[in-house]
Parts: structure tokens; C-alpha cells; sequence
């Protein structure tokens, strides 16, 4: 947890909201801690719904010896990887891997944004025609699939 003193306020935050959360009854999985030298981790703790995480049981490996304290940052360290909230995290996901959401011209626009530098001889339009281009190939090689499907069947 050193090096974290400027999300000192962010985890205090996560920390009531875990608090007010019921966790899930029904749901069952294990949460490892690790630790070597300076550093430890929660490990299977940052991919699911807060109320599934807070269910989970606690398994120490073999010869670590960590106070409550110490179980208890890794967790909420780990646990906050990707958003303070569950509604910060939702949101994240959504602006940066939810593409069946965003129509293809949006995400091309998108794309070719992130793509294009300032004075670089690599211009919007060539961006513009490479993803022309995949989505030509794409769309071919969904055409031979078809093609070759009809053919076999």
C-alpha cells in the first residue's frame, strides 16, 4: 500500500460502501493472500460484483503471518483495481471494452482519434481507408465461410 497516500480518500470511500453492502449468500469462492518479501496480494479478487467478492472466503498461504489490518488493505486494494464503486467500475467498462453499444462509425471515429498524432504523416484518411479495409476483409472472410458452409453441408 505504499505510494497509494493520494487515493487515501478513495479508499476510504470504497471502504464505507463495502460496510453498507450485503454480501451474496449464495455465491462461494476463496480469495489467497499472498506475500513475498515487501510485496503481497489478494489474488481472484478484482473480476466479479462486490457483493460476490465480499462472500468470498479468506485462505492465507502457508506461513504468512499478516494482522487484520493488513489482510484487510490487500484486499481493498486489490478489490478496487479497476474503480472505487461498483457504479465507477461499470462505467469504465462500459466507455473502454463495451463496443456492441457504440455504432461502427463512432467506434471508427473513436479509433482513428486515439490513432492520429499531431504533424505525423500518418493522416486521418489513411487510418480512415485501413479500417475501410479490415472491415472489407472482415466481411469477405465471413462470405468464404458461408460459401464453404453451403458447399459441405
Amino acid at each position: 500500500m505504499v505510494g497509494h497516500f493520494d487515493n487515501i480518500y478513495a479508499f476510504w470511500k470504497a471502504y464505507d460502501i463495502f460496510r453498507s453492502m450485503k454480501s451474496d449468500s449464495q455465491y462461494c469462492g476463496e480469495v489467497h493472500i499472498i506475500k513475498e518479501d515487501d510485496w503481497g496480494s489478494a489474488q481472484s479478487l478484482n473480476a466479479d460484483f462486490w457483493e460476490n467478492e465480499l462472500a468470498k472466503e479468506i485462505v492465507l498461504s502457508q506461513n504468512i503471518k499478516l494482522c487484520k489490518e493488513e489482510i484487510a488493505a490487500y484486499c481493498i486494494y486489490t478489490i478496487t483495481f479497476y474503480g472505487f464503486s461498483p457504479a465507477e467500475i461499470a462505467d469504465g467498462w462500459r466507455k473502454n471494452h463495451d463496443y456492441r453499444t457504440q455504432s461502427k462509425m463512432k467506434r471508427r471515429k473513436s479509433i482513428i482519434k486515439e490513432l492520429t498524432v499531431p504533424n505525423s504523416s500518418f493522416t486521418y484518411d489513411d487510418l480512415a481507408y485501413l479500417l475501410h479495409i479490415q472491415n472489407m476483409v472482415h466481411d469477405m472472410i465471413i462470405i468464404l465461410l458461408l460459401i464453404l458452409c453451403l458447399r459441405y453441408a
